[in-house]
């Protein structure tokens, strides 16, 4: 299983010699984000922002994903609800249609698990998503939902699409060994998140602590230290270790 790590803009080289990346489509207005992923190898997935609270218009999400030759992009979705998320794939495929260069991830919405079976099951009809997203929401109603669908739907997942990314992570330093964990042939690709750089500015080591804080306002924007540079680097490679 890949890991992704999203970390503040004076921080990307840490991100440079990695080869799986989500990009964040509000940040490419600042050159210097958009230049270090724009020249970065490995796979790179365009976010379409909405866990940032920042989706943009879809047909900038295409302007995005040139500017930073991205590889796949994330489908427009809305933050736990199923029925607008499925509208929302529809109307994008129209887009996505035209733009064949791209694969496409679709975030499996709801509120409930009801809700997010049927999500699920229409993606399925749709030939055109080649990977699913499970989103960070689902902590709400379980903490190890997501290792718990991935290992019980493994064959299906398997059958009906090339992977299955994580989206986000939270305080449940156990999940991202869980989902590498998954006996057989693993349906999860990868997953992102901002924890271990949000750990490193709260000077918290993972390899030391059971729980960490939440993300800082004014995350991206967190300057240079030399100290928090050196714990970030530190928790990425744990995370990293986990995600094995």
């Amino acid at each position: 299983m890949k890991f992704a790590p999203i970390v503040p803009i004076e921080y990307l080289d840490l991100v440079k010699e990695r080869d799986y990346h989500l990009i964040l489509p509000h940040l490419i207005e600042n050159s210097d984000y958009a230049s270090v992923y724009k020249a970065v190898d490995g796979f790179k997935i365009l976010d379409n922002g909405e866990a940032e609270g920042l989706q943009p218009d879809p047909e900038e999400l295409f302007r995005a994903a040139n500017a930073v030759s991205a590889h796949e992009i994330v489908v427009p979705d809305t933050l736990r609800d199923a029925d607008r998320t499925i509208e929302q794939c529809r109307e994008f495929s129209k887009l996505a249609a035209k733009h064949p260069k791209y694969s496409y991830m679709a975030v499996v919405q709801g509120s409930d698990l009801a809700e997010i079976m049927k999500c699920f099951m229409f993606y399925q009809t749709q030939g055109w998503i080649q990977r699913v997203a499970f989103p960070r929401a689902w902590y709400e109603l379980h903490r190890g939902l997501r290792a718990s669908m991935a290992e019980s739907m493994a064959d299906e997942l398997r059958r009906s699409f090339l992977g299955v990314h994580c989206l986000g992570a939270n305080a449940f330093l156990q999940e991202p060994i869980l989902l590498a964990s998954i006996p057989g042939s693993n349906p999860i690709s990868g997953m992102d998140t901002s924890l271990p750089a949000s750990a490193a500015i709260a000077g918290e080591d993972l390899s030391i602590v059971s729980a960490t804080t939440p993300r800082q306002d004014g995350f991206f924007e967190y300057p240079y230290k030399s100290t928090t540079h050196a714990l970030m680097e530190h928790n990425i490679n744990v995370y990293t270790g986990w995600c094995r």
